[in-house]
């Protein structure tokens, strides 16, 4: 979607937005059926570096929402 505006923005022409976005979603399909795990997190994973997910990092407890109300958050 990154893209679809910066092109957009470049060219300032509305006829080219759906194109990209369908050539876009494309894209998306193409590359999630040949590709399951995201590039970065593979690449990452041959370099030595093991990432949780974001099924362990919830299941551990390490995702959590904050209201703003404990005594020691700051407001601001």
């Amino acid at each position: 979607m990154t893209s679809v505006v910066m092109i957009f923005e470049i060219t300032r022409d509305y006829a080219v937005i759906v194109p990209l976005m369908i050539s876009k979603s494309g894209q998306f399909f193409v590359s999630s059926h040949f590709q399951r795990q995201p590039i970065y997190e593979v690449l990452a994973y041959q370099d030595g570096i093991h990432l949780p997910s974001a099924e362990s990092r919830i299941v551990s407890g390490q995702r959590r929402v904050f209201s703003g109300d404990a005594p020691g958050d700051r407001k601001y």
